[in-house]
């Protein structure tokens, strides 16, 4: 029997996801508002408008579901979700999609839910050091609730075709801030959507451990090769303005290894020489 995909927010990773789906499963994107399909084309990609926290998404998605056997990745990032009621609203949405006939859902959330600590893995507890990070550990916990086997998987910096990290303030020659030797902790879009359809597949939730490319990078030596590759002036970093967010280095080996699969893309400059190229 066919079987459904659903993409809660249809950002950045839809496309890689529904590209990487089996032959026996069809995509379902559910947006607010219309928008083009990203990635390459997909034979089976559908798409349904809705606001999912409005009192119009059971029947539009029971509709769109059809029945069908289901799993959901939730792409949303915290801004789109209500500002007060977090709770209640993703209890009210998890009961849906379960009504719909999803049993199985994955969250992306973020490595941002640990502190400064400099080494962190599977067994690392989350310990939000800001107002964002908080806002992400709650919503991860909220999630967790609403759907009996929810997992979550705390994606690291994606980059990937269509998004480089840094290239616009790299060419406009914009300082950047932090000393340059922060962490900088790399995930690239196509191994981000293997993680995830790797999660949905397990049987028992794998730790919500952090998934990056394994091989962290001080930020100098990153934006250094960036600029190379792009003919760019060599950046310039401003001590006097913290870069954003904690500076860690992410040991995702325990979750690839419990999602039973390995990222592709580990060489970070060659990834950058192709995708660089790529843009122009």
């Amino acid at each position: 029997m066919t079987r459904e995909l659903v993409l809660i927010g249809a950002g950045y990773l839809s496309g890689f996801l529904a590209e990487q789906v089996e032959a026996d499963v069809r995509v379902l994107a559910v947006c607010r508002t219309r928008r083009a399909k990203p990635g390459a084309a997909v034979a089976t990609w559908r798409q349904v408008n809705v606001d999912v926290w409005s009192s119009a998404a059971h029947d539009a998605l029971a509709a769109a579901i059809g029945g069908r056997p289901a799993m959901a990745c939730v792409l949303l990032p915290p801004s789109a979700y209500p500002a007060a009621g977090l709770r209640a609203a993703i209890g009210r949405l998890g009961e849906t999609l379960h009504g719909c006939g999803v049993e199985r859902l994955v969250l992306t959330s973020s490595t941002g839910v640990y502190d400064g600590t400099d080494s962190v893995d599977a067994d690392t507890p989350a310990r939000p050091s800001s107002v964002r990070a908080q806002r992400l550990l709650e919503i991860e916990n909220a999630w967790c609730e609403a759907m009996p086997d929810g997992r979550v998987l705390r994606l690291a910096g994606l980059y990937g075709p269509g998004r480089i990290i840094g290239l616009g303030g790299i060419r406009n020659g914009t300082p950047l801030p932090g000393t340059g030797s922060e962490w900088l902790n790399l995930l690239d879009a196509r191994d981000a959507a293997r993680g995830l359809l790797a999660a949905l597949a397990c049987a028992a939730a794998p730790p919500a451990g952090p998934l990056s490319d394994g091989v962290p990078v001080e930020r100098r030596r990153y934006y250094t090769a960036l600029a190379r590759l792009s003919n760019a002036p060599l950046p310039h970093f401003d001590s006097g303005v913290p870069p954003r967010g904690a500076s860690r280095r992410c040991a995702p080996a325990a979750t690839w290894a419990a999602l039973g699969c390995a990222p592709v893309y580990t060489d970070f400059e060659a990834n950058l020489r192709t995708l660089v190229t790529r843009s122009g």
